[in-house]
């Protein structure tokens, strides 16, 4: 997999808000914490939800938009992008399949710059739930827009 980016957004900030893909008329179905669908809870094309968090479930990313009320990644604008939710003049740092972490003055994981993925997540020893984003590169998902990260 190729290293597909954009550059940082000036003056970036966190942000925990989602948007769900913008097709006219069309609701996308939202899920239990369980992975059932929830019936009568879509959302509607267009919209936007502050995230509480990612939940991990079968792999896939979902957001946590209300009490056991999840939006899988895929069905927002998001889907198959990692947008770098952190704020530093270095960036976040990324790692390999084994846990380290990868130094690489080529590779700046910067806050608002965007990178292609999928949305099937790796699950890392001593690092969590992360995306891969090139052949042996992955960045943690408490990374991405819409994780609920905070500044400690």
């Amino acid at each position: 997999m190729a290293i597909k980016h954009r550059c940082p957004i000036q003056n970036q900030h966190i942000n925990n808000v989602v948007s769900v893909k913008g097709d006219a008329y069309k609701a996308f179905t939202t899920y239990k914490d369980d992975g059932q669908a929830n019936i009568g809870t879509n959302v509607i094309s267009g919209t936007f939800w502050k995230s509480a968090g990612i939940k991990v479930i079968h792999d896939k990313p979902f957001y946590i938009i209300g009490v056991d009320t999840m939006l899988p990644q895929s069905s927002t604008t998001l889907s198959n992008i990692v947008v770098v939710n952190y704020l530093s003049d270095y960036g976040v740092l990324a790692y390999d399949l084994n846990g380290h972490s990868i130094r690489n003055s080529n590779l700046k994981f910067k806050g608002g710059s965007e990178w292609k993925t999928t949305d099937t997540l790796i699950n890392i020893p001593k690092i969590g739930w992360c995306y891969k984003v090139a052949t042996n590169v992955f960045i943690p998902a408490k990374y991405q827009q819409g994780s609920g990260f905070k500044y400690d």
